[in-house]
């Protein structure tokens, strides 16, 4: 589908592992560095159908090309619900060495605001605002991606109401945060998709 395309180009970080069969399809899981051209690295989690590639040859060190979409579901751990973001590869690349490509984290999504943006500003006054966008699979489910805008599209998108259908153009990334669970703190790690531009259906696409 056209309303869900993930590009990244990477380095293989750890280990790869089973994630879950399904009907005699094994699907592995690992994760994708990816370099920003700030110096910033981004960990990227990805999954791959064995039917796909060999998945012998997905290791660490190696630089991996994959188009996919980025999916989500809902990890029932406890009494909580976590929300479990990746790419699902559609098609994959992988190399050795001599690449020759720059790193990539590019993302296009087409779908409709699920919940009410939350504006905010940093100390400095930057301008933020956080959305969840849900984008429709071809089977009938709905993948719910967290999305953020800056700037310019921080204050489009904080006009924006629940049910409007918009265009995000933007990169998949990762920041890392405190929490504490049980009283021990913990250092995880949440992905979201940044926003370069962003658009109402049928408006104009705002950059900045």
């Amino acid at each position: 589908m056209k309303n869900n395309i993930a590009h990244v180009i990477g380095t293989v970080v750890g280990t790869v592992e089973m994630n879950h069969r399904t009907m005699k399809e094994n699907f592995y899981r690992f994760t994708v560095q990816v370099n920003r051209l700030s110096g910033i690295q981004d960990l990227v989690p990805c999954m791959v159908s064995d039917k796909l590639c060999d998945i012998s040859q997905i290791k660490e060190g190696v630089v991996v090309d994959v188009v996919g979409q980025f999916r989500s579901f809902n990890w029932h751990e406890k009494e909580k619900i976590r929300l479990i973001l990746y790419v699902l590869a559609e098609d994959i690349q992988i190399y050795s060495d001599n690449y020759g490509e720059e790193d990539a984290s590019d993302i296009l999504l087409d779908g409709w605001l699920c919940k009410t943006p939350i504006y905010r500003e940093t100390p400095s006054g930057r301008k933020i605002t956080d959305l969840l966008l849900a984008v429709n699979r071809p089977v009938g489910q709905t993948d719910y991606i967290p999305c953020i805008c800056w700037g310019r599209n921080a204050l489009f998108a904080a006009g924006l109401n629940v049910g409007s259908k918009i265009k995000i153009d933007g990169r998949i990334q990762s920041r890392k945060y405190n929490k504490v669970i049980d009283g021990i703190a913990h250092t995880l790690t949440a992905y979201e998709v940044s926003a370069s531009g962003i658009t109402r259906e049928s408006g104009k696409m705002i950059y900045g």
